[in-house]
């Protein structure tokens, strides 16, 4: 009797548990607001089109800074960071961490230009203990946009780790513009406190 009753519930129990695995797979782009502490780049399910960010800080930000009405694709975390250039600003991260976001994107080693396009012009937040700090989005490096609010380069190192060149602006696309080190603009990213943060996790170079 009891092998009856459990014969009949099997179905039930295969569909259940295909349902909740469905459910968890899915759910990777509707995460919800991130509750890790300290440094955080999340990495939005939003690009530059669906939010109509525009080109200027005036008209980003304000949709940017307002991240829990967002969903995340993935975090970078302090811990997936290697080292960050403080002077170059340039962030290169971990081969366990370059490895999952290669997966997460579908970006592929042989492919010349997957590590520019792999993820689009999708949306970035930067936040320090839960508060958004700045934000901008991902573009290929040769982009002619004329973004005045930050941007971020996306390539790789020979060991194929993720490197993210970050910039006040979009300045390729415009050849006249030259900023120089002292250039105000870079306060927008050169913020003191992720400076100490990463100092004090031992992961800043200069």
């Amino acid at each position: 009797m009891k092998q009856r009753m459990l014969a009949g519930l099997y179905p039930w129990l295969c569909c259940a548990c295909l349902a909740v695995t469905a459910l968890s797979v899915g759910a990777f782009d509707k995460k919800p607001v991130s509750t890790q502490t300290g440094f955080v780049l999340r990495i939005l399910a939003e690009n530059y089109e669906s939010l109509h960010l525009g080109y200027t800080w005036d008209s980003a930000w304000p949709v940017l800074s307002k991240t829990n009405a967002y969903t995340t694709s993935a975090e970078i975390t302090l811990t997936d960071v290697a080292h960050y250039d403080w002077t170059k600003q340039t962030l290169v991260l971990t081969p366990k961490a370059s490895r999952a976001l290669n997966a997460r994107f579908k970006i592929r080693k042989d492919t010349d230009l997957a590590a520019q396009f792999g993820i689009g012009h999708r949306a970035f937040v930067v936040r320090l203990d839960g508060v958004p700090v700045y934000g901008g989005v991902f573009l290929e490096p040769q982009s002619p946009m004329a973004i005045k609010y930050p941007v971020i380069n996306l390539n790789t190192t020979k060991d194929g780790c993720w490197r993210l060149t970050l910039r006040p602006m979009n300045t390729v696309g415009d050849a006249v513009i030259k900023l120089k080190a002292d250039d105000p603009i870079w306060e927008r990213i050169r913020r003191e406190e992720i400076r100490a943060a990463f100092e004090k996790a031992n992961k800043l170079t200069r």
